[in-house]
C-alpha cells in the first residue's frame, strides 16, 4: 500500500536487517520494513524555514505572544486576544496542541484532548559500537531511536507506562531519575553492545491525544474556526500536507489532497468511532502511546 502512494520501503528479512546494522540482535525480528530514503529532520531548522517561506509571502508572525482566549460574535469568530493586544480576523485555526482546550473553552467548545508527558534520552555510544545507526521505530524492542550526533544517539521507549498525563502548563521537562536505565535497556535489546551506553542528557514534552489516536481536523464552534490538533507524536512530518488540506478546505470548502471529513470533531458523537477505520489498521503491544 504504501508503495503505490510512492514510498520507497521495503519487507526485509532479520539476515537483511544484520547485513545492514551487524550489531544487531534479531533472534525476536520476524520480518522488518526498511524505507532507505528516510531520515530525520532539525526540527527548529526546518520550522524556521518554513516560517521564513510564509513571510515572504505575505504572513505576520507574532513571537513570544501568549494566546489567552478566541473571540466571536453572533456565531462567528472575530479573531484571537493575546497577552499583548486583541487580533481581528474571521477566520482563526486553532493549532495549539496540549494548550488547545482552554483556548476553545473560551468560545464554548471542548475537544476530547489529553496531554500526555513523553521524555527522550541522549545518549553517548560505547567505542565497542562503531557503525552507522539505523533508525528505529522498534516496536519489538519496545523504543525508538536514531543517530543525534558524532558518537550520541536519541532514544525513545514505547509503552502506555512511559506516557503520562500532565498539565501543559505545569509539568516536569526534566528526565525521571530511572528514564536514563530503562532506555538503555531497551535500545540494548536490538544492540546489545549499547548496554555500554552513558547518559548524557535528555528532556520531557507533551504529546496531544486524542481517544481514538487521529488527529482532529476541520471546522468546529463558532463559524470561522478550524482545529488542527490531537496529532500525538507525528504531527510535524505531517504538518505540511495538513497545512495544505486545511488551506484549500477553508478557501474553497473543500480539501482537494486528502479528504479531512474522517478526521472532523463530529465522530467522537456517532455510534462506532472506537472501531478500526479500514481493514488494514493495526495496533500493537508496544505503540508509543498511541492507544492508551
Amino acid at each position: 500500500m504504501q508503495r503505490e502512494i510512492g514510498i520507497d520501503t521495503h519487507l526485509i528479512s532479520p539476515q537483511a536487517l544484520l547485513e545492514l546494522q551487524p550489531s544487531a540482535q534479531i533472534a525476536d525480528v520476524l520480518a522488518a520494513a526498511f524505507e532507505p530514503s528516510s531520515g530525520y529532520v532539525d526540527a527548529i531548522a526546518a520550522t524556521r524555514s518554513m516560517a521564513t517561506a510564509a513571510r515572504r509571502e505575505g504572513a505576520h508572525i507574532y513571537e513570544r505572544r501568549r494566546v489567552t482566549g478566541i473571540t466571536s460574535s453572533s456565531g462567528h469568530v472575530t479573531g484571537v486576544q493575546t497577552d499583548h493586544e486583541s487580533i481581528v480576523a474571521d477566520v482563526v485555526v486553532c493549532a495549539a496542541g496540549p494548550w488547545s482546550n482552554p483556548l476553545l473553552t473560551t468560545v464554548g467548545l471542548t475537544v476530547p484532548l489529553t496531554a500526555l508527558r513523553v521524555q527522550v534520552v541522549v545518549l553517548q555510544q560505547p567505542l565497542s559500537f562503531d557503525e552507522p545507526l539505523l533508525s528505529y521505530i522498534d516496536t519489538s524492542a519496545g523504543m525508538f531511536c536514531r543517530a543525534w550526533g558524532r558518537g550520541t544517539l536519541l532514544v525513545g521507549v514505547a509503552g502506555g507506562d512511559q506516557h503520562d498525563s500532565a498539565d501543559p502548563d505545569n509539568f516536569d521537562p526534566r528526565n525521571d531519575k530511572e528514564y536514563p536505565d530503562l532506555a538503555i535497556a531497551a535500545i540494548s535489546r536490538r544492540i546489545p553492545t549499547m548496554t555500554g551506553a552513558t547518559y548524557l542528557h535528555g528532556h520531557a514534552g507533551l504529546y496531544d491525544m486524542t481517544p481514538d489516536g487521529h488527529p482532529i481536523i476541520g471546522p468546529a464552534g463558532p463559524d470561522g474556526l478550524y482545529l488542527m490538533l490531537g496529532f500525538s507524536g507525528a504531527g510535524f512530518k505531517k504538518g505540511p500536507a495538513v497545512g495544505q488540506c486545511l488551506a484549500e478546505l477553508i478557501l474553497s470548502g473543500a480539501a482537494k489532497l486528502v479528504d479531512l471529513s474522517p478526521f472532523a470533531l463530529e465522530r467522537f458523537g456517532k455510534e462506532g468511532w472506537q472501531e478500526p477505520w479500514s481493514d488494514t489498521e493495526y495496533t500493537l503491544a508496544t505503540d508509543f502511546g498511541h492507544r492508551l
